[in-house]
């Protein structure tokens, strides 16, 4: 059995599994793309076949077998990841295109502990050195740690954009939860959601939050052409005239 200590941290089965789902299904490069960064990949091989995919899948093309070994033919790369015997071996993979996320995931995690282990290594390295300096030692180590945590929020095509959703999406898609305002197919506010009315002053937000108040406690039906549903008990405090400054 590999020596922890000495033996990166990488899972072979969980990249081919990424990769082999990418060939048979191009739609699960996109979600991918999102979670893996290329060099997340352990084995360079990977890297340079996830390299192609996103490639082909930027271009329209297909991302079988076939295509792909026409493309890494094209870039001198086939023989260097084992041929197209080892293009067809990632292939019969077993995985889907609804566990091509799951594995990503597998792989980036152990991607991100690899460089955390590359840290604590250049760390033990430093602390041997015949004037290894505490204070500068610390110093590079919290340095390594927070550009760490900056890449993983980064790359991927973006860690948060996975949690993010588009502003207007709330709007032209339906909601999860029941609409307070609006319908399900067009909702501008979910029940158990925040409403926030951003903009710059003199722009209405406080009449159409008194036009929403209205409604919510059953003067009114709707506002901006959207229904709003009645509330059993509702809180609003006008707060736009108050002083922030002390005396």
């Amino acid at each position: 059995m590999p020596d922890a200590m000495t033996q990166a941290p990488h899972n072979t089965e969980a990249e081919q599994a990424v990769l082999g789902a990418c060939m048979y299904h191009p739609e699960a490069v996109d979600a991918v793309r999102t979670i893996v960064d290329a060099a997340d990949f352990y084995r360079p091989a990977h890297e340079t076949v996830w390299r192609a995919l996103l490639s082909l899948r930027g271009d329209g093309a297909p991302t079988d077998p076939i295509a792909l070994g026409e493309y890494l033919t094209r870039t001198e790369d086939l023989n260097r990841i084992g041929g197209a015997a080892y293009l067809h071996r990632l292939a019969e993979a077993p995985a889907t295109a609804s566990g091509a996320e799951y594995y990503a995931e597998l792989v980036r995690h152990k991607a991100a502990l690899r460089r955390c282990r590359a840290t604590g290594l250049r760390l033990i390295q430093r602390a041997g050195e015949p004037d290894a300096d505490p204070d500068e030692i610390r110093g590079a180590a919290e340095t390594d740690l927070r550009e760490e945590r900056e890449r993983a929020l980064a790359s991927g095509a973006g860690r948060l954009s996975r949690h993010l959703t588009d502003g207007w999406d709330f709007i032209t898609k339906a909601a999860d939860t029941h609409p307070v305002w609006g319908t399900r197919e067009q909702t501008a506010w979910s029940s158990g959601e925040s409403l926030m009315l951003v903009g710059p002053p003199g722009v209405g937000k406080t009449t159409l939050a008194h036009q929403v108040v209205l409604a919510r406690i059953g003067l009114k039906d709707s506002v901006l052409d959207m229904p709003v549903a009645p509330g059993k008990r509702v809180l609003y405090l006008a707060m736009d005239g108050l002083s922030t400054h002390g005396s």
